[in-house]
């Protein structure tokens, strides 16, 4: 397995952090390291437990059928990844749209991730303007969900070294305190609206490639 498409698939998996970490460092929201590092520990278990499943795939269906299954799901995700791209970018465009209410959820707790997932910097619950250990633990959940996804697909396609999921959480903690450190210092039009589509143009061309 070539480091490359490693680091290409932990990239499409984290690169949602350095969004994240932007729109909190505009805020004014503080992400201690601790909080930064459990939300990354959450994307490695993920990731892990993906892998896991994607493999499981091979025992139930002969293995070109696991394959196909796995750039299947590679490439689902690489959509579902892309259309949140597009809401990011139209939520950006016009912030005073419509915003999703708990209420409208029968469970209160997949509302609070729902809604994080829609708007990242809600997961300062308390607005105390710092993300405590368990804001970050729903953080990470909310950013796992696609992780998941994504694993699941590389799972089932091949076998993954072992520290690949230490290389998703690493690259999740970097994008997200690069994001959160640019974020604090420069204008929110630093990262342009295209960026929001690479992780799951990412996800779609790792499908596509052969890796």
């Amino acid at each position: 397995m070539s480091f490359f498409f490693q680091l290409l698939l932990a990239t499409a998996i984290s690169l949602d952090g350095l969004g994240v970490g932007v729109t909190y460092g505009l805020k004014g929201t503080i992400i201690p390291w601790p909080s930064r590092l459990l939300v990354a520990m959450v994307s490695t278990i993920t990731v892990t437990l993906a892998f896991f499943f994607g493999g499981s795939l091979h025992w139930l269906f002969p293995p070109g059928v696991a394959v196909a299954l796995g750039r299947v799901i590679l490439v689902l995700a690489g959509i579902c990844l892309f259309f949140q791209g597009w809401l990011a970018v139209k939520n950006n465009a016009d912030p005073d749209g419509e915003k999703l209410q708990l209420a409208s959820l029968p469970l209160k707790s997949l509302g609070i991730v729902i809604l994080i997932m829609r708007q990242p910097a809600s997961a300062d619950l308390d607005r105390s303007g710092k993300i405590s250990a368990g804001e970050a633990l729903l953080l990470g959940l909310a950013l796992a969900t696609d992780a998941f996804g994504a694993g699941a697909g590389a799972g089932a396609v091949r076998d993954w070294p072992f520290y690949t999921p230490l290389l998703v959480g690493l690259c999740k903690f970097l994008f997200l305190s690069a994001g959160w450190g640019l974020g604090r210092r420069w204008a929110k039009n630093l990262l342009v609206p295209w960026i929001n589509y690479l992780p799951g143009l990412l996800l779609i061309l790792l499908a596509l490639t052969g890796f």
